[in-house]
């Protein structure tokens, strides 16, 4: 257990960038190989499940291997019906983290990875929407997109700090990604995530092996009055996710390092 962070060792610290390229470089190859044939083969049939399965089989490999683990609890709070999920950001691993363990969703995405070669064909596969930051007017089309996806079986994933926290601290909550679920009318399930922030910084390569920990919370509908206001809707679920990573916190086992 490391008892500090950033750890004061050489030696944590040489092998943490060591584990952290050689995530990356591993998620290169994967990228690489994969990129020949499979996720052509998504695009042009159209299957997200190639794609969802090339995710899994690399991250049910690479997470262990670096010795990323994962302790979730709340999942009874996920559903029959398609939701949207709010989560704080703290690191690149909340991604994978709701991809194998919560649940696999699609993204809100800039506008402009929509031209990317392979990754803007493959985003449109998995039912991701494009955002353009720079035209308000969208997001009437952005809501209803969502809307559209969410009632043919997509889940959503959105991170309204719209950034990595670098020290795992709760940021502001940008009201755009509640208007959007409130303009779906969608089902809002706000997801805690805990210890990534040190894990993998976004500062940096350095990967330390520990445990992620996640709680799901109940979900919010959207569709009754009285969260139809975003702008009371926002501050509350921040509050009630503050609360959450708080008490995280104080459980044993909690790294402590954000206390």
């Amino acid at each position: 257990m490391i008892k500090s962070y950033p750890p004061s060792s050489r030696l944590a610290n040489g092998l943490a960038v060591l584990r952290g390229l050689s995530f990356f470089a591993l998620l290169s190859v994967a990228i690489f190989f994969f990129g020949l044939w499979l996720i052509p083969a998504a695009i042009l049939l159209k299957r997200a499940s190639f794609l969802k399965w090339m995710c899994r089989v690399y991250l049910g490999i690479a997470h262990p291997m670096f010795g990323i683990r994962f302790e979730v609890q709340g999942r009874e709070n996920l559903s029959g019906r398609n939701t949207v999920l709010v989560s704080n950001h703290q690191s690149w691993i909340d991604i994978t983290t709701m991809m194998l363990h919560v649940r696999y969703p699609s993204f809100l995405a800039k506008k402009e990875i929509e031209s990317w070669p392979y990754f803007g064909g493959a985003m449109k596969v998995l039912n991701c929407v494009f955002v353009d930051r720079n035209d308000r007017r969208s997001r009437g089309d952005v809501a209803l997109q969502v809307k559209q996806k969410l009632a043919a079986g997509a889940d959503f994933c959105i991170f309204p700090e719209g950034t990595r926290s670098i020290d795992g601290k709760l940021q502001e909550f940008a009201g755009g990604a509640f208007r959007i679920a409130i303009d779906a009318e969608a089902l809002i399930t706000p997801i805690v995530i805990d210890e990534t922030w040190w894990i993998l910084n976004k500062k940096g390569f350095k990967l330390f092996p520990g445990t992620v920990r996640v709680r799901i919370l109940p979900p919010i509908d959207t569709a009754l009055p009285e969260n139809r206001n975003y702008k009371e809707l926002a501050p509350r679920v921040r509050a009630l996710m503050e609360d959450t990573l708080t008490g995280m916190r104080r459980e044993p086992g909690a790294s402590g390092f954000a206390s």
